[in-house]
């Protein structure tokens, strides 16, 4: 009993993940001159996160992190709506303002995790380590 249960929850979790709209599709974890940030013009870390799917996704709530164990890591507080197609940037300069987050990437490689509100895992990606200003993805 305990083993269908078991599989029954990998399988309801591997299930989010592939209906998910949203993905982390490119990530720069030491970016030196390659994008700068148009608002503070610096050259910070930075992640793409793409809406695959056919509606607009709001990611207030949502959370960011790099850290396995602390899935709230990083909280998404103001409305920050991806439509259809979309792909965004986020830069990871410790700024807490809307297109960044409060965290910088580790350039040594790390796995980033994207949930909901309800923690539910809805995409994640593992990146190598990366020389200064290649990205991944």
């Amino acid at each position: 009993m305990i083993k269908k249960l078991s599989i029954i929850c990998i399988l309801s979790f591997f299930a989010n993940i592939c209906e998910s709209q949203i993905r982390i599709t490119e990530i720069c974890a030491s970016n030196i001159a390659l994008v700068a940030d148009p608002l503070y013009h610096e050259y910070s870390d930075w992640l793409e996160i793409t809406n695959t799917g056919n509606s607009s996704i709001n990611l207030q709530h949502y959370y960011l992190t790099d850290n396995k164990i602390n899935l709230k890591k990083h909280r998404f507080n103001d409305p920050l709506i991806i439509k259809p197609g979309e792909i965004i940037i986020l830069w990871a300069d410790e700024k807490d303002t809307i297109n960044h987050i409060d965290f910088e990437l580790p350039r040594e490689g790390a796995t980033l995790i994207i949930s909901d509100s309800n923690l539910q895992i809805i995409d994640s990606i593992t990146y190598p380590y990366l020389v200064a200003d290649i990205s991944y993805g």
